[in-house]
Protein backbone atom coordinates (compact mmCIF):
# COMPACT_ATOMS: atom_id res chain seq x y z
CA UNK A 1 0.00 0.00 0.00
CA UNK A 2 2.81 2.39 0.84
CA UNK A 3 4.44 1.81 -2.55
CA UNK A 4 1.16 2.73 -4.23
CA UNK A 5 0.79 5.86 -2.09
CA UNK A 6 4.38 6.92 -2.72
CA UNK A 7 3.96 6.46 -6.47
CA UNK A 8 0.73 8.46 -6.46
CA UNK A 9 2.26 11.27 -4.40
CA UNK A 10 5.34 11.45 -6.63
CA UNK A 11 3.16 11.67 -9.74
CA UNK A 12 1.01 14.38 -8.18
CA UNK A 13 4.01 16.50 -7.21
CA UNK A 14 5.47 16.13 -10.71
CA UNK A 15 2.15 17.07 -12.28
CA UNK A 16 2.03 20.31 -10.29
CA UNK A 17 5.50 21.57 -11.23
CA UNK A 18 4.09 23.98 -13.82
CA UNK A 19 0.81 24.75 -12.05
CA UNK A 20 -0.52 28.25 -11.55
CA UNK A 21 -0.32 29.78 -8.07
CA UNK A 22 -4.01 29.17 -7.32
CA UNK A 23 -3.63 25.51 -8.20
CA UNK A 24 -0.50 25.23 -6.08
CA UNK A 25 -2.27 26.74 -3.08
CA UNK A 26 -5.19 24.34 -3.45
CA UNK A 27 -2.82 21.39 -3.87
CA UNK A 28 -0.89 22.42 -0.74
CA UNK A 29 -4.13 22.81 1.23
CA UNK A 30 -5.36 19.39 0.22
CA UNK A 31 -1.95 17.86 0.84
CA UNK A 32 -1.96 19.23 4.40
CA UNK A 33 -5.43 17.76 4.93
CA UNK A 34 -4.16 14.43 3.67
CA UNK A 35 -1.13 14.45 5.98
CA UNK A 36 -3.35 15.35 8.95
CA UNK A 37 -5.82 12.57 8.07
CA UNK A 38 -3.06 9.97 7.77
CA UNK A 39 -1.59 11.07 11.10
CA UNK A 40 -4.97 10.79 12.82
CA UNK A 41 -5.69 7.44 11.19
CA UNK A 42 -2.31 6.06 12.23
CA UNK A 43 -3.19 6.85 15.85
CA UNK A 44 -6.38 4.80 15.61
CA UNK A 45 -4.93 2.02 13.46
CA UNK A 46 -7.75 2.41 10.93
CA UNK A 47 -6.78 3.75 7.52
CA UNK A 48 -8.88 5.15 4.71
CA UNK A 49 -12.35 6.53 4.34
CA UNK A 50 -15.15 6.31 1.84
CA UNK A 51 -15.12 8.81 -1.00
CA UNK A 52 -17.92 11.33 -0.60
CA UNK A 53 -20.26 10.95 -3.62
CA UNK A 54 -20.43 14.74 -4.06
CA UNK A 55 -16.65 14.97 -4.27
CA UNK A 56 -16.58 12.12 -6.77
CA UNK A 57 -19.13 13.91 -8.97
CA UNK A 58 -17.15 17.17 -8.77
CA UNK A 59 -14.01 15.48 -10.12
CA UNK A 60 -12.89 15.99 -13.67
CA UNK A 61 -12.86 13.05 -16.05
CA UNK A 62 -9.06 12.94 -15.73
CA UNK A 63 -9.24 12.79 -11.93
CA UNK A 64 -11.78 9.98 -12.07
CA UNK A 65 -9.59 8.06 -14.52
CA UNK A 66 -6.58 8.50 -12.23
CA UNK A 67 -8.52 7.15 -9.27
CA UNK A 68 -9.64 4.18 -11.29
CA UNK A 69 -6.12 3.55 -12.53
CA UNK A 70 -4.59 3.67 -9.04
CA UNK A 71 -7.40 2.40 -6.84
CA UNK A 72 -10.19 1.03 -9.07
CA UNK A 73 -12.93 2.60 -6.94
CA UNK A 74 -15.22 4.56 -9.27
Amino acid sequence: MRELGDKYARNEFKAHKSAKIGQVKEFARQWKEYVYAIDEQSKSGKFGQDLDPQRAQAMTQEQQENLNRYFRIL
